[in-house]
């Protein structure tokens, strides 16, 4: 898996406007040559090298419902079960407003659900089983345990972090095509597009395939048309996988509109990415999801603070953004995972975590970081 410089200080970076500018980064002094960062102090670049703005944020007891959503989506993310049962409850007996009422609520935190089948796994057999059972776990008379037993049918199975999923593959060419495809943008109409996607398919190209979908949103390109173009592609080649990703995308379309976790999936998987856990799936027997909710009963007898690295910060208040689902992010927690062996917040994130990887640098780098030596440490494939 080719990789570019990670360790040095100073990256001169090339504009992603294509301008032909280029800014020196300078990841231990935070800051960046460009005018975005003279402005305001911060820039998309800095955060494009794990540089991410500094924020104050206090954390509470009874945060708010974006605030608890994000630790049920964090919690599944992480694979912590019972916190994600814990905000599951909070999120469900949350007080109904003008801004957010039940029936609202109850739709969010199924649909979070049904994106969490996929955003934070691989097996499109757990996929379809949450997505068969969604309509059911919208409605505000279905019991909470039916929605705390597809969490635990989530949780079963290992998450993109683990290599036993084929995840770190998928992360890599994900964070790879978006870079390429998106932030440095050399096709700019639909008809470009997908015909990217079409030959990145054709040549096994996971990575362009990838970045294509993600590219085909900012060309005007809609997440279904994304899925069913994807989806006559699929049936051309009789990629099955791909079929059934395509069809929970479809069969939920108006849930998933904006969403890309489905057909980015479908799209690595027709340019040969392949999941071990594709076909995986774990029985849930009622009483383990009404055991959990009564531990998250017992819990909010004596509530604590919300974790800091449940709130990023990005989709609801807060400074942690770690686990926040970014790509950079994403990579950062695999790369955490073959350093320490787990990725529990109590590590120290390492700058080397977040890669140069799919960003157009200056090209004396390249021999410049071969004379310092500076392979990345450890091994995530």
């Amino acid at each position: 898996m080719p990789l570019t410089p990670t360790k040095l200080p100073l990256i001169r970076l090339k504009s992603f406007s294509g301008s032909g500018i280029v800014y020196m980064v300078d990841r231990q002094g935070r800051t960046c040559t460009c005018s975005e960062f003279a402005e305001g102090g911060h820039c998309k670049h800095l955060d494009e090298v794990g540089v991410y703005r500094q924020r104050q944020f206090i954390n509470r007891t009874h945060p708010t419902f974006s605030q608890a959503l994000s630790g049920l989506v964090k919690s599944i993310r992480m694979r912590r079960v019972e916190d994600a049962n814990y905000w599951l409850m909070y999120l469900d007996g949350f007080p109904a407003s003008k801004e957010l009422d039940k029936k609202s609520a109850r739709f969010r935190l199924a649909r979070r659900i049904l994106i969490g089948s996929a955003e934070d796994g691989h097996s499109i057999s757990v996929m379809e089983h949450v997505a068969s059972n969604f309509k059911f776990l919208c409605k505000l008379d279905t019991p909470l345990v039916h929605l705390a037993a597809e969490i635990v049918r989530i949780c079963k199975l290992p998450n993109w972090w683990n290599p036993a999923t084929g995840g770190h593959d998928y992360i890599y060419n994900s964070l790879v095509g978006y870079r390429q495809q998106v932030l440095y943008q050399k096709v700019n109409d639909q008809d470009g597009a997908l015909k990217l996607l079409r030959k990145a398919i054709g040549e096994a190209d996971k990575a362009t395939a990838i970045g294509a979908v993600s590219l085909m949103g900012t060309v005007g390109l809609g997440s279904t048309r994304q899925a069913e173009y994807l989806m006559a592609v699929a049936l051309e080649m009789n990629h099955e996988k791909a079929v059934r990703l395509l069809s929970i995308h479809l069969g939920a379309r108006s849930a998933l509109s904006g969403d890309n976790n489905f057909t980015s999936q479908a799209a690595w998987m027709l340019a040969g990415g392949e999941s071990p856990v594709a076909d995986q799936i774990e029985s849930v027997v009622e009483s383990e999801a009404y055991e959990l909710l009564d531990k998250a009963k017992e819990r909010w007898k004596h509530p604590k603070p919300i974790p800091h690295c449940y709130c990023d910060g990005i989709h609801c208040g807060g400074k942690d953004r770690r686990y926040a689902g970014i790509l950079q992010d994403m990579y950062a927690v695999c790369c955490c995972l073959s350093r320490y062996g787990n990725i529990e917040p109590v590590n120290q994130w390492l700058p080397e975590f977040y890669p140069t990887a799919g960003l157009e640098i200056e090209p004396f780098l390249q021999s410049l970081h071969k004379e310092v030596g500076g392979e990345r440490d450890g091994n995530w494939e």
